[in-house]
């Protein structure tokens, strides 16, 4: 997208602040204007290179803002598929002159779906196949997560990624060379949230021409009765084949002409006016219902997909093959715990930023309760492995929502909470150092088992007493207390209270009197502590608890001889001791 626009006053107003907040540099020879906002391009210095930020221009009242701030939670909303555009993060800036707007930050993308049309003049029949199945499958995982209808999707909204540059290795067939990803949720749902049909006037359905009241709408979703996206992907998909709108008009010609409303609501009711030049008699028949005026008459979303699939398996098998493999990679991607994670901690970094403005609150409420339904699909956890996962989830969740809404939410994160401890009791024994808590870096079991418990105990920590917590914990078997003061030992070491540390870690011993872990703690805290106590030149006493730390470091590397580390702090020890306490 290059820049036809004269850079003014305003435009530097925005690129001033954003650089000098984020370090990066304004490219300004990309840059793109839509209706009430205008897409930027700067280059991070690093990964991931360039970034596109989104920002409303000219007067902004509060229903502008209002409708900007829910486009930014139905994109973070929208986020966690490789099809869908991809969002970064959100930061406010107060502009000079100007006042406080949000900023999207989004991933570059070199063109969007017009742009590579009108290169390409027209697609072959597979590749136009592929794309729109991958377009398919991308609006069918947004219906997945609650989007009912995108509302405006043409050409412009989606946008294309080149990974045949990015893998240059691999031999990706050129037709799947582009992938893309669909953009611009700002319409998306406003149909049963306000009655307001939305869309762009060549790729409108019969039914978006008119407004409704939200009660109206909804009644006729219910029905049948909307059902715009077929619509409009019928109408991009026959551009992608025929250079041609199904109107007629020329690909390059049509958003020209956009603005003659009466025309295009004439054109979308009228079957006689569908101009499909396909010669696919399968793929033509598919448009044509796609395009059909009664909504009810379409095929749904599904119907379109498991089409278009079995027309591409007819006229490239090969291709067809190499789709499935790539959709189902896609799938994968949406479904692992990480990618819920990242989404979570993605919206908690953005939306506690957006908190501070008063307008955004209800919808940020909204973006929680569809992250509370998507969490419920990982539930209960299945695998040991998988534990640690769920209870960080939740963790990052309640988190969320006590800084949203403390009230509203204070026993629903106290509930999640005593869910994530009774997990943890309940897969305790098979949680151990060969789940890659820690990534490569191999721990003992009970480390990983006290790391899986503390998670569980930061969330409710969130929202009861310390006495509460240690009332739960009273109930547990003695093997969960004492971990729990095991934690509370780590606790007070992360803060160089090792006289502490050692008064909770006996306390922990108390409970598992035996236990290899707990005893080498007790030893590396001594010995720290002994270190500590050299320093402030407590000579004897220091001296006393390192002679004991090396003897405990002892018995244990005797007792286990494949664990290293009390080997490694037994030398250490003994040389501080030989250099510190026989001089």
């Amino acid at each position: 997208m290059k820049n036809d626009y004269e850079i003014d006053e305003e435009l530097k107003l925005l690129v001033i602040p954003i650089e000098a907040r984020t370090d990066y540099k304004w490219v300004p020879e990309i840059i793109k204007y839509g209706t009430g906002s205008i897409v930027m391009v700067f280059d991070t210095g690093g990964l991931p290179g360039y970034v596109a930020c989104k920002i409303i221009t000219g007067n902004v009242d509060e229903r502008r803002l209002k409708n900007f701030l829910r486009e930014i939670v139905r994109s973070l909303k929208a986020q966690g598929h490789p099809l869908i555009a991809k969002v970064y993060f959100v930061l406010g800036f107060d502009f000079p002159g100007i006042g406080k707007r949000p900023v999207i930050f989004m991933r570059f993308y070199e063109k969007n779906l017009r742009e590579y049309m009108l290169e390409k003049k027209s697609l072959g029949v597979d590749e136009a196949l592929a794309l729109m199945v991958q377009i398919v499958k991308g609006l069918l995982y947004l219906k997945h997560r609650g989007f009912v209808a995108h509302q405006d999707l043409k050409p412009e909204n989606i946008l294309l990624e080149n990974v045949c540059k990015e893998f240059e290795q691999e031999k990706i067939p050129h037709q799947l060379c582009y992938r893309p990803a669909i953009s611009d949720f700002g319409l998306a749902n406003a149909w049963l949230e306000a009655g307001i049909p939305g869309g762009t006037n060549p790729y409108r359905a019969p039914e978006q021409f008119t407004l409704y009241k939200r009660e109206k709408a909804e009644e006729l979703y219910k029905v049948g009765l909307f059902n715009p996206d077929v619509f409009a992907l019928g109408a991009i998909l026959t551009e992608m084949l025929t250079g041609k709108h199904p109107s007629g008009i020329l690909s390059s010609e049509v958003m020209e002409r956009s603005s003659d409303k009466a025309f295009w609501l004439e054109w979308s009711v009228d079957r006689g006016r569908r101009v499909v030049e396909v010669d696919h008699v399968d793929l033509k028949q598919l448009i044509l219902r796609m395009l059909d005026p009664v909504p009810k008459s379409r095929p749904s979303l599904e119907e379109v997909y498991e089409g278009l699939l079995r027309i591409l398996k007819k006229v490239n098998p090969e291709l067809y093959e190499r789709l499935n493999v790539l959709l189902e990679y896609y799938d994968e991607i949406s479904r692992e715990y990480e990618g819920l994670l990242s989404d979570i901690n993605m919206l908690r970094y953005n939306l506690m930023k957006l908190s501070k403005l008063p307008e955004a609150k209800e919808i940020i409420v909204e973006i929680i309760e569809n992250m509370k339904q998507r969490l419920k699909e990982f539930a209960p956890p299945k695998h040991p492995e998988d534990v640690h996962k769920y209870i960080s989830i939740q963790g990052a969740l309640g988190d969320l929502m006590m800084v949203i809404d403390p009230d509203r939410y204070r026993e629903e994160v106290k509930s999640m909470g005593v869910e994530s401890l009774n997990i943890v009791i309940q897969w305790i024994n098979r949680i151990g150092r060969e789940h890659t808590l820690y990534r490569d870096i191999k721990v003992p079991d009970d480390e990983a088992r006290a790391y899986v418990l503390e998670e569980a105990l930061e969330l409710l920590e969130k929202v009861v007493s310390l006495q509460e917590i240690e009332a739960l914990i009273s109930k547990y078997n003695d093997y969960m207390k004492a971990l729990y003061y095991y934690i509370k030992a780590s606790r007070a070491c992360e803060g160089a209270n090792y006289k502490e540390a050692l008064r909770y870690i006996d306390e922990a011993l108390r409970y598992s009197p035996n236990n290899d872990f707990l005893l080498f703690i007790r030893a590396l805290y001594k010995y720290h502590y002994s270190r500590i106590l050299l320093m402030v030149e407590e000579m004897p006493y220091a001296c006393t608890m390192m002679k004991e730390a090396i003897e405990e470091l002892k018995n244990i590397s005797v007792q286990e001889v494949l664990w290293e580390e009390p080997r490694e702090w037994l030398a250490k020890a003994k040389a501080e001791y030989e250099n510190q306490c026989k001089q």
